[in-house]
């Protein structure tokens, strides 16, 4: 995990716009931990569910699931993903949020969900967020 102060600051900076806009449908998700990290410091081994190196990830969703909890999720945010300014950040939190609502795979639901956040949180914050993960 990143510690950087620097780093922790620009990125409530660039997230906080994210939870205040959409309160109302992340305060109900089982979101319970948003960290950033720095792509350089993931083992080579490290990889997600798809296969990916971890270095070379923007973000990523997490799931535990508990018996006596449920599951609960937690995001990260790449330090890089921050250095490439507040709307590819908030695009990257987005889609991983979008993950917790509607599972892994990259569908035409999923972007569909994915858009329609965008679109919300761009109206609530006069914000130009774009779905840059769609073909």
């Amino acid at each position: 995990m990143c510690r950087d102060p620097v780093e922790r600051v620009k990125a409530a900076e660039f997230l906080l716009p994210v939870f205040q806009a959409l309160e109302d449908v992340i305060r109900p998700m089982p979101l319970v931990a948003l960290y950033l990290y720095r792509q350089t410091d993931q083992p080579p081994s490290l990889r997600t569910t798809s296969g990916a190196p971890m270095q070379d990830v923007d973000g990523i969703a997490w799931v535990d699931a508990t018996p006596d909890r449920g599951s609960l999720h937690a995001i990260g945010v790449s330090c890089e993903a921050i250095d490439k300014g507040a709307a590819y950040a908030q695009m990257v939190f987005l889609h991983e949020l979008t993950h917790i609502f509607g599972g892994g795979e990259h569908n035409t639901e999923f972007h569909q969900r994915l858009d329609r956040l965008i679109a919300r949180f761009n109206q609530c914050t006069g914000g130009r967020v774009v779905n840059d993960y769609c073909p």
